[in-house]
């Protein structure tokens, strides 16, 4: 008997712990890092550059949960924003066009893209809910 309450002990503790205990290491880390360097870690400059270094993955984390939330899994986001990122690069740097019309253009190449994947889904999505077999997108 008391083998089973010790494996029951032990289940319900590693559910937990699988569960919530990357919020602990989380914790943790900030914790020690707080007392190792109190005078950097919790800065606003070191706040700031946190917040600037994650800010295109949290607009794709954004723009993935109202994707999914919908219903529909689309795997083209992050596609397009590379497209766009090359397109923008390339532009300004190996053809040398100014910054303020680089930039522009790599927009205008994701929305063309995005627009192009949406209506590909779309097309799909009402085939499906029609019951006739969707169209050659090639």
């Amino acid at each position: 008997m008391v083998a089973r309450d010790l494996i029951a002990r032990h289940t319900g503790i590693a559910r937990y712990v699988e569960r919530y205990g990357i919020i602990g290491v989380v914790i943790v880390m900030m914790l020690l890092l707080t007392y190792l360097q109190p005078e950097y870690f919790l800065s606003a400059q070191n706040l700031t550059n946190i917040a600037k270094q994650i800010a295109m993955n949290a607009l794709l984390a954004i723009g993935m949960f109202l994707v999914i939330l919908t219903a529909g899994i689309d795997l083209s986001v992050g596609a397009i924003m590379i497209l766009a990122s090359v397109v923008m690069g390339r532009t300004a740097v190996v053809y040398g066009v100014p910054l303020l019309i680089a930039f522009p253009l790599g927009l205008l190449v994701g929305q063309k893209a995005t627009w192009r994947s949406g209506r590909r889904q779309l097309s799909r999505w009402r085939h499906r809910r029609q019951g006739s077999p969707p169209r050659c997108h090639a």
